[in-house]
């Protein structure tokens, strides 16, 4: 494997499948892209979604998303090395009720291996002359990740595993002008299996913020949002690491749908760190911005499409690509 913490927030690619975030059939100029940090010693812990209202009762979505991993760090005490792909499978289900009120359900899936896309990523990487991070001292599409501490190891990772992640489930409720504002509670169950890297192994509880804020540019429906939130993170001991009592996380976005059935976006995707380490890549904050857009091909659908790259290097998708879809009726 060849990419810089590439937990690329990736979905479907090569057709592997589809996502669905925000609004279906309703604002998605401000509804922000649902792209998760994928970093095998983070993403076990799964950040809620930002959810908004919802135009129809229920919303149903099925997500496929795959990253990339590279990174060979060291302090002389700490030595950390990432180098696989995760695959992400994910069904997301919201229901309204009455106005302001909606439950959602998330059930991921995980797949950690070898996977294939090292030679895409070399490509990508000598197309925009980007660093490789010593990417070729290690052969293509392997898989193998590697935590010590004073030379002794602490955590290996090596064979290809499989499994059920933790269940994600959220009570949200939007208030204000034409509900611009979203307050959500949700919760992290311990469904998955850290030793299959597919769940951190205990509860995680958070609470965030949402605000949007709908206008136009130029004659069409345009918008911006941004949020806030914190997570009490259960105790957890992946990578043999003890994990932070807490982190925040918050997104910053705009929207604009410059023609009737297709729109752009972009937003950043920031969180604090989920484990006390000298090493920037277990310790440090992460930061991705996310470019992309939406397509309706009717009243009740939308497929949208993004890319993805990490701001602070080696904490976030170093690349990804995404590409969903999702139904309200």
């Amino acid at each position: 494997m060849r990419m810089g913490v590439a937990t690329a927030a990736v979905a479907a690619t090569g057709g592997l499948g589809w996502m669905t975030h925000g609004n279906v059939a309703g604002a998605e100029e401000v509804s922000p892209f649902d792209m998760p940090n994928l970093s095998p010693p983070v993403a076990v812990f799964g950040l809620p979604s930002w959810d908004g209202n919802i135009s129809g009762r229920r919303e149903l979505g099925i997500a496929s998303a795959v990253a990339n991993h590279y990174v060979l760090a060291g302090n002389g005490h700490e030595e950390l090395l990432i180098d696989g792909e995760t695959w992400r499978l994910n069904l997301h289900y919201r229901h309204r009720f009455g106005e302001a009120w909606v439950v959602s359900v998330d059930v991921p899936w995980y797949r950690h291996s070898g996977g294939f896309l090292d030679d895409a990523v070399d490509a990508w990487h000598g197309f925009a002359n980007l660093p490789d991070g010593n990417r070729n001292l290690r052969g293509e599409d392997e898989l193998k990740y590697v935590y010590t501490v004073g030379g002794q190891h602490r955590y290996l990772f090596e064979q290809s595993r499989h499994g059920i992640g933790d269940v994600r489930i959220g009570l949200s409720r939007t208030f204000g002008v034409e509900g611009r504002f979203t307050l959500k509670a949700a919760a992290k169950l311990s469904t998955g299996d850290p030793g299959t890297l597919t769940g951190s192994g205990a509860t995680d509880l958070s609470l965030s913020l949402l605000r949007s804020h709908p206008r136009t540019v130029a004659g069409a429906p345009a918008g911006i949002f941004w949020g806030a939130g914190a997570v009490r993170v259960g105790t957890s001991e992946v990578f043999s690491l003890r994990s932070e009592d807490w982190v925040g996380f918050g997104v910053l976005g705009a929207g604009w749908q410059p023609l009737q059935r297709v729109g752009f976006k972009f937003q950043l995707d920031a969180h604090s760190n989920y484990f006390s380490s000298a090493l920037d890549e277990l310790g440090a904050s992460a930061v991705q911005i996310s470019i992309g857009g939406w397509w309706k091909p009717d009243s009740g659908r939308v497929m949208t499409f993004a890319f993805s790259e990490d701001l602070i290097v080696e904490s976030a998708p170093d690349f990804g690509l995404h590409v969903g879809l999702g139904w309200t009726f």
